[in-house]
């Protein structure tokens, strides 16, 4: 995700004020060309408690610089009524006892980024590997039971499993 996609979710063409060839007024534009966007991690919490049950009684906020491995958290209780609305329909969850939401972020520095990148796709290597091995194994076996298959295509069922 980046800028691409704040393009096109905040509406990359907008209606042309400036005259020139551009759809865009100026500094959209401006903006759209020169931003630079970082990679950021976070983590939404719902709580049964509302923010004075959890001891907190200085009113909603936004604090950051925590110095933590995610250095902002913000309250985002107001966000429930609308979650609520959104998710609608009959069905209860333990969600709907919720009191408070906290929102947690901090940036995710590249070197994470490439390390959880090389975890993703040796963690997927690894699964379709077991998934292939266990598909063999039971190709070989099927081979192996069967009376209308010979010799040789069992050895070419070993082979190409």
């Amino acid at each position: 995700m980046g800028i691409e996609d704040f393009k096109k979710a905040g509406g990359g063409e907008l209606p042309n004020v400036t005259g020139g060839d551009s759809t865009s007024p100026a500094d959209w534009q401006k903006m759209c060309d020169e931003v630079k966007t970082v990679a950021t991690k976070s983590a939404q919490v719902w709580l049964q408690k509302d923010l004075e049950g959890l001891g907190w009684d200085r009113g909603s906020g936004l604090i950051t610089a925590l110095g933590l491995s995610f250095s902002t958290w913000a309250d985002m209780t107001p966000t429930l009524t609308s979650e609520r609305a959104w998710r609608g329909g009959p069905t209860r969850s333990a969600l709907d006892t919720a009191r408070s939401v906290a929102y947690f972020c901090d940036v995710l520095p590249d070197g994470e980024i490439e390390k959880l990148q090389s975890e993703v796709r040796g963690e997927a290597v690894q699964s379709i590997r077991g998934e292939l091995s266990a598909t063999a194994n039971a190709h070989r076996l099927a081979a192996s039971k069967s009376p209308e298959m010979g010799a040789l295509q069992r050895r070419a069922a070993w082979k190409l499993f």
